[in-house]
């Protein structure tokens, strides 16, 4: 179907002109139409067939009609660059907006936005915070909606649709999915039409390997040239024709070791092609000079033309590691599984090197059929690759074949509910009362029969576990009143709000009442402690350590060891306070990371939630009257930065992070004032402060000296407070 067939404005259809889009593909071709009538729609069909586009579509038909469309992902980095595309129709007057973090936050500036994009958690605190605008929704984009069967992620999603469709009867719903069992299900709990292909736009051909030849599961075979041994074999194939390589591993450290193994060879290879570029140092800018040995790592990777990519980057590095793929300067990436399901970087050729991964509880398992496929329909980039190639690594003709039948010819499995389990069950009870949702039994059972589960399951045993959740919440006072009544307290309605697990918001309470001045890290310690953390698993060679700070520091504690449940989980709790109690001692972020054996993004995130959670603290302490409010405030604010107290006078300015305020401060830049009477010149001496960001802490520094000079005179605040554009 041609684009002009579909009659769109004229400027939409430019739009797409400019874009590349004369004609429809197939999967287009056949929902489009219904979209833009306004019906709801299951799209279920591999990665790189257009799904995207038919949400676009539905966003599009919205705001020309004056009504506010949500496109919902379930990563920050998917919604960046869902973001970055739609973007490129603001040109028709509409305006595009991003929403991931805050979750504390109404979002009322999102009302003047006709397209928002948002994480699934992020929408769900918007809804928490009764967002004005939300009435004006008329359609949700639901992206990657086979998430729903995540035990983390999945009760998220699938409230957020509940809720809406609960809110708004009426709103189109558009669900867009790779290839699972039973999307049609989910098309029939949706009121939706249903289509799913196996077309895609470019080949792929999907095959195991083994013994130096690849069995495709089209009955073709392929020789491949032995180099070595059979993973660097099949990545020279690839990018000896002109291809990249993905290739997937099952760990962090193997995706790190076997990008290392091969830099050698890559650099070789690299050698011998004339048309390959080399990725410079000034390319690599400061996204990969931060300190550590990892960092050092990934930069050698780099520029031999490879590199690793999983959790455990900070968020600079992995967008760096992307940008280079995708410019293809980096010919090799190595990965954990979480790509697959994150952003879009298809190569000519996936390698699935691992099929076994270990599990806490069952040990080494294998990996699901549809997280491999995931991975698979990576291969092959449209209006580059002629075909792509998806090829899963075997240690011989046996295993070739179990391969074969249950991966590659195998049925993917169904999705499943997973919001019947007591914590997501506690959070969204106690989300439902405190937005007036259902304030009676009557109105709860009504929301509930809108989930997936009731659909799936019994909406009678789904309500039976929510009156559990009620009693929860009743007995530890969050929601009061009896029988078939029931509303939110202030406590509980709070605790909604700040999107923290009721169990967490009790063990902050607990906290709350007890800190006092130099328990420290009792406070780091309880924060630990809650469900809302998942803290730095403490080995059996941490424990004489952690023993003793026990016994040395019993005074600081506030959750005690003596009563803790589960011994290990206390030890893991407290080696995780005590890296945050280094991370505001400011030790050097290498040393932090050694010593506690975890990787840059990993410091990140425990950082990022323990502030949420202190911040959370401060805030129930407010609500509470405790005096101990304040301090509780600071430590929070300290953790986000990374920094002691004498430092954050300097890190509060926009722009300084961790690094920049310790290498100021040793500078001699240890206050607002001191910068305000410096000059750009001399702020530029200082490792990585740039000319514009000196400019813009002098500009900060400098207004702020004007203003508190204007309220010890009593003047007004100076005007261009009020102008500023980084304001």
């Amino acid at each position: 179907m041609l684009v002009e067939e579909l009659h769109l404005d004229p400027e939409v259809a430019r739009t797409l002109r400019e874009q590349g889009i004369e004609e429809l593909y197939p999967t287009q071709s056949a929902t489009v139409p219904s979209v833009l009538q306004g019906r709801n729609m299951v799209v279920a069909v591999p990665t790189a067939s257009g799904k995207s586009l038919i949400g676009y579509m539905a966003l599009l038909r919205a705001a020309s009609m004056g009504q506010k469309g949500m496109y919902i992902v379930p990563l920050r980095a998917l919604a960046s660059e869902k973001y970055e595309e739609l973007k490129a129709y603001e040109q028709l007057g509409f305006r595009v907006a991003i929403s991931t973090g805050d979750f504390d936050s109404r979002g009322d500036s999102l009302a003047g936005y006709d397209i928002i994009v948002a994480t699934s958690e992020k929408a769900d605190s918007l809804l928490r915070h009764s967002a004005a605008w939300i009435s004006k929704l008329s359609v949700i984009v639901v992206d990657e909606i086979h998430l729903i069967n995540e035990p983390d992620r999945g009760p998220t999603l699938e409230m957020v649709i509940a809720r809406l469709r609960k809110l708004i009867p009426n709103i189109q719903v558009i669900g867009l999915s790779a290839t699972i069992k039973n999307s049609a299900e989910i098309a029939e709990w949706l009121d939706a039409e249903h289509y799913t292909s196996e077309w895609r736009p470019v080949e792929l051909k999907q095959g195991v390997y083994a013994n130096s030849e690849i069995f495709f599961s089209n009955n073709e075979r392929r020789a491949v040239r032995k180099i070595e041994e059979d993973v660097w074999s099949l990545i020279h194939d690839s990018l000896s024709n002109g291809g990249q390589a993905l290739v997937f591993v099952n760990t962090r450290k193997n995706c790190e070791s076997a990008a290392m193994k091969y830099r050698s060879q890559m650099r070789k290879l690299l050698q011998e092609d004339e048309d390959a570029e080399a990725v410079s140092d000034e390319e690599l800018q400061d996204d990969l000079e931060e300190p550590g040995e990892m960092s050092s790592r990934l930069k050698d990777c780099v520029k031999s033309g490879l590199a690793f990519h999983h959790a455990g980057l900070t968020n600079s590095q992995r967008r760096m590691v992307e940008k280079l793929f995708k410019e293809r300067k980096i010919k090799c990436l190595f990965a954990t599984p979480t790509l697959a399901a994150g952003i879009n970087l298809p190569a000519r050729t996936v390698i699935v090197r691992d099929l076994y991964r270990y599990d806490s509880q069952l040990g080494s398992t294998l990996i699901p059929v549809m997280e491999v496929k995931q991975m698979c329909g990576r291969a092959g980039r449209p209006r580059y690759d002629p075909y792509g190639e998806a090829i899963i690594v075997a240690k011989n003709r046996e295993m070739a074949s179990f391969v074969l039948e249950e991966y590659l010819l195998g049925d993917v499995e169904s999705i499943r509910s997973q919001i019947g389990n007591e914590r997501s069950l506690r959070n969204h009870v106690l989300s439902a009362v405190a937005t007036r949702l259902a304030n009676s039994m009557g109105e709860l059972r009504d929301f509930l029969a809108l989930t997936f589960y009731a659909y799936q399951f019994d909406l009678e045993a789904l309500e039976d576990a929510a009156v559990d959740a009620l009693d929860y919440l009743r007995t530890n006072g969050m929601v009061t009143g009896e029988g078939e009544e029931f509303r939110a307290t202030l406590f509980g309605k709070r605790v909604s709000d700040l999107y923290i697990d009721p169990k967490s918001a009790i063990t902050l309470r607990k906290l709350i009442s007890e800190f006092r001045k130099g328990k420290e890290l009792g406070l780091l310690h309880g924060i630990c402690s809650t469900p809302d953390m998942i803290p730095i698993y403490a080995r059996n060679s941490d424990s004489e350590m952690l023993l003793e700070v026990i016994d040395n520091r019993s005074g600081e504690m506030i959750l005690s060891f003596d009563d803790a449940e589960d011994d290990m989980l206390y030890l893991s709790e407290l080696k995780t306070a005590m890296m945050l109690k280094d991370w505001i001692g400011e030790e050097r972020e290498e040393s932090i990371l050694k010593r506690y054996g975890i990787y840059p993004g990993d410091l990140r995130n425990k950082a990022e939630t323990a502030a949420w959670l202190l911040y959370s603290a401060e805030e129930l302490a407010e609500l509470s009257g405790s005096e101990n409010a304040a301090e509780i405030g600071r430590i929070a604010r300290r953790v986000e930065k990374g920094v002691s107290e004498r430092l954050m006078d300097v890190a509060s300015l926009r722009g300084i992070g961790r690094a920049r305020a310790i290498a100021l401060f040793s500078r001699g830049f240890r206050s607002r004032g001191r910068i305000a009477e410096s000059t750009e010149e001399e702020l530029m001496r200082v490792p990585g402060i740039g000319a514009q960001l000196a400019r813009s802490i002098l500009s900060q520094a400098r207004r702020g000296r004007r203003t508190q000079e204007a309220k010890e005179s009593g003047d007004s605040i100076p005007k261009d407070w009020f102008f500023d554009e980084n304001s």
